[in-house]
């Protein structure tokens, strides 16, 4: 009966422990944009600026980690992962039109492949 309880607690603790890769490199990843934003425009500014770790342990591969993509004004940030309990989910944040102000975004968050881990905002 334990097991029961203790194996789903263990891996929803697996899985947020492998997610919170994404919010750290997302959060290193923030102020560098925002400044690139500010300097060179929505367009130029939304990227990942060279220096700025975008890959992590359970976002190395190609189409993984971290992508920056300005859309409608804003700059979509996104953590993708290609292994781990998270393996072909993403979660992401959205600027503001300035490029100051970041949110986690509902709409920028892709299911993991594995059913049983579900990915949210924080």
């Amino acid at each position: 009966i334990l097991a029961a309880f203790a194996v789903p607690s263990y891996q929803s603790y697996v899985s947020k422990a492998q997610s919170s890769e994404a919010f750290s490199l997302i959060d290193g990843a923030k102020t560098p944009i925002s400044m690139a934003i500010g300097e060179q425009g929505m367009t130029d500014g939304c990227a990942i600026p060279a220096g700025v770790a975008s890959k992590g342990k359970y976002g190395a591969g190609a189409g993984a980690g971290l992508s920056a993509t300005a859309n409608a004004g804003v700059c979509d940030l996104v953590y993708t992962f290609d292994s781990g309990k998270a393996a072909g989910g993403a979660i992401g944040f959205k600027s503001d039109a300035s490029g100051s102000n970041w949110k986690c975004d509902d709409s920028l968050i892709t299911a993991a492949t594995d059913t049983s881990v579900t990915l949210s905002c924080p």
